[in-house]
């Protein structure tokens, strides 16, 4: 059967969106599993790095305040004191998302505790890293070629609103560029599960069609989805650190770095602030879990479709 019979097979925008409750018997409490995995790991992740990412935040502030190009020259170092904890919640995220894409392909829905890492992780995490540099090299080489154009422009018309207008313009088509890209990619790491390869490139074929309802499908979650994270955040910041959050929030948004600093030692310094980091982590991470099994499952329906038109095995998996 041509790969071209995936275009025929309909589109299910609200299965796509919420295809992990969804994903055969006992879904949701797969989805509340993983979600508690990963806030627990977040959890010994904040209360073993914590401590050291606080000291390197007010380390980078204090140096910023000092020499505000250390903005870039410092950067670094801040990544470097960040990496263990950055690094293991990817890899966390990586065990709970390969093991979605083992139920949703192989059925797998039996293993009470399905998360590991092995070969389909690895394999996993390279898609992700390929995806999202493709993403940003995309991004800035088409950003930057239309910020030539605007550059060159400028010597005939000197107008500002024009070359606003030019950047902003070349701002939305390198996000859109950008998408796309990533887009028609991002079926390749639940396809090299399916195949045990790097399957980065027989993915084309899976979105051909569909990118549009992906784009919405991709685009409403994060919207929607970042929306709900900031107000939860406020929350759970209120509850946890009491006031002391609100001031912090209060001297960010004033922009006065020093008073921003100020606040943010203090709350480093309240007694337990490695716990209440820990915390606070933990809670937001049983959000981002599900909010990012729901993004992950609109490249797993794409798979899902995919299959089913080519009469593949484990088609079925939804039905």
């Amino acid at each position: 059967m041509s790969a071209n019979t995936t275009i025929q097979s309909p589109y299910d925008f609200g299965r796509a969106i919420f295809l992990p409750f969804h994903s055969g018997s006992g879904s949701l409490i797969f989805v509340v599993k993983s979600a508690v995995f990963y806030a627990v790991g977040l959890f010994i992740l904040y209360m073993l790095f914590g401590q050291m990412m606080q000291d390197a935040s007010v380390v980078y502030q204090e140096k910023t305040i000092e020499d505000p190009l250390y903005v870039f020259t410092g950067m670094g170092i801040m990544l470097l004191k960040s990496l263990p904890i950055y690094l293991g919640m990817w890899m966390i995220w990586i065990a709970v998302e390969t093991a979605f894409h083992r139920r949703v392909l192989f059925g797998d829905q039996g293993n009470p505790f399905p998360w590991r890492f092995g070969g389909d992780e690895l394999r996993v995490m390279l898609c992700q890293l390929v995806v999202w540099i493709v993403f940003i090299v995309v991004l800035i080489v088409v950003y930057f070629v239309f910020a030539l154009i605007a550059g060159l422009l400028s010597a005939v018309i000197s107008s500002p609103i024009f070359m606003i207008v030019v950047i902003s313009l070349g701002l939305l088509a390198a996000l859109f560029v950008a998408s796309f890209i990533a887009i028609r990619l991002s079926p390749a790491a639940a396809r090299s599960v399916a195949e045990k390869r790097i399957a980065i490139g027989s993915v084309w074929a899976v979105t051909k069609g569909r990118f549009w309802p992906s784009l919405g499908a991709y685009y409403l979650l994060w919207i929607v989805g970042m929306i709900v994270y900031g107000v939860l955040m406020t929350v759970a910041m209120l509850a946890i650190y009491g006031a002391d959050s609100g001031g912090l929030f209060m001297s960010s948004m004033s922009g006065d770095p020093a008073a921003s600093l100020e606040m943010t030692k203090e709350l480093y310094q309240v007694e337990g602030a490695n716990l209440r980091s820990a915390i606070l982590a933990s809670v937001l991470g049983i959000y981002l879990a599900v909010l990012s099994l729901c993004i992950v499952g609109v490249s797993a329906h794409l798979n899902n479709l995919y299959d089913k038109a080519q009469g593949m095995l484990g088609a079925d998996v939804f039905d």
